[in-house]
């Protein structure tokens, strides 16, 4: 009778603590499976966040012009860069405008950069990490265990671990969930081939104005003296030539610039050289691009009339103003002639990017090719095809 007891108290004591640690399996699994999911959603929600905050940021880069290609190499190499540009823009457009120029010039594309061909929204995808991909587990090491260690002993905190990792939790390994909890959502910057400067959307007040102002004057004097050099060259050339009445011409057009050389007052210079056609609006508009301040709202600096071609919003007639023949257009065949706009440049300049700055601008949208001539009187044609500027052979 005794034994019958105590065989029947052991049986029962067995039982209850097989179901005690079967329970504690499950409420251990059960509470690590619920903190997996619960953080999954979590990261889901974040990653949905980050997603839209990009996608509000390119909209808004896009609806200030600037290059799509540029846009999408931010986000391809380095979106935490593109999110800084936005943050920047916003904040500078608070105290003046921005422009599609501001914001392309702030972004350099290196000459090895290749496109992806990715859609912005891939990118976007692309860009924000939903989960990352943990290491192979470790199966807990086996330890070798008597009848009564595996009746009485309590499940291991490393196997309940290894099982609820394995297991599957919102379509993923709770493994990766788990790695996902402290890794970074937005992708990491890649490589050099995409650099950004935001000096440009720095506001100059007071004194910095002026100074700005001054080398722009000093721009155009440089600009000016280059062109009357140039005028001379020809009317020797003339000369040469016995070509006695474009010696007059030329000589006349020396005479015209001069007097606008020798005029003391840099306002009314600057403001004469802007309208001729030897110097023109282009460094102007570059300056407008990087700071527009040294121009709005600063009517003894220059006049305000003059502000919607320093802009770049209109375009001015030289024919008004100057008398220097415009460029020949030049013959594609026997029958049919084409014209197509040029630009100079001065010394440092890149052509390429000038090109690019030309195509960009608003009243340039529909010109696909343009002449660029160089400081030494050359010329290098530049093409626009889907939306890529590249030099013609």
């Amino acid at each position: 009778m005794l034994g019958a007891v105590l065989a029947g108290g052991f049986l029962g004591g067995l039982a209850e603590n097989m179901k005690e640690n079967r329970e504690y399996v499950r409420q251990k699994s059960d509470a690590m499976q619920e903190y997996l999911w619960k953080a999954g959603l979590d990261r889901q929600q974040e990653v949905k966040k980050e997603r839209n905050t990009l996608t509000t940021a390119v909209d808004y880069l896009d609806s200030k012009g600037m290059n799509k290609n540029k846009i999408n190499a931010l986000l391809e190499n380095d979106p935490r860069e593109l999110l800084r540009l936005t943050r920047t823009a916003m904040t500078a457009e608070e105290t003046g405008p921005v422009t599609g120029d501001m914001l392309d010039s702030s972004v350099d594309l290196s000459a090895d950069y290749e496109e992806s061909g990715m859609t912005p929204s891939e990118l976007i995808k692309s860009a924000t990490v939903e989960f990352v991909e943990a290491g192979e587990l470790r199966k807990p090491e086996q330890v070798q265990k008597n009848m009564l260690q595996k009746i009485f002993g309590a499940t291991d905190t490393e196997e309940i671990m290894y099982d609820v990792y394995s297991s599957d939790i919102m379509g993923r390994k709770g493994a990766d969930i788990q790695a996902s909890i402290s890794a970074p959502i937005l992708k990491r910057r890649v490589g050099d081939t995409v650099t950004t400067d935001l000096s440009k959307f720095q506001q100059l007040e007071g004194s910095d104005i002026l100074q700005v102002q001054r080398e722009l004057v000093d721009e155009y004097d440089t600009l000016l003296l280059n062109s009357i050099t140039r005028l001379k060259t020809k009317a020797a050339k003339a000369q040469v030539d016995q070509n006695t009445a474009e010696v007059t011409r030329l000589q006349k057009e020396v005479d015209r610039l001069e007097a606008i050389q020798d005029i003391d007052s840099s306002k009314e210079r600057f403001n004469k050289m802007l309208v001729e056609q030897s110097v023109g609006f282009n460094t102007a508009q570059q300056y407008f691009d990087q700071y527009p301040e040294i121009f709005r709202d600063q009517p003894i600096f220059i006049n305000q009339n003059l502000l919607p071609f320093v802009s770049g919003e209109e375009e001015y007639d030289f024919t008004t103003t100057s008398s220097e023949p415009l460029p020949e257009t030049l013959p594609l065949d026997d029958d049919n002639v084409v014209e197509y706009p040029d630009i100079k440049i001065t010394q440092g300049q890149d052509p390429l990017k000038k090109a690019e700055q030309f195509f960009r601008r608003r009243r340039n949208k529909g010109e696909t090719i343009l002449d660029v001539i160089m400081p030494d009187g050359s010329t290098k044609t530049f093409i626009k095809k889907d939306g890529i500027v590249k030099e013609k052979p």
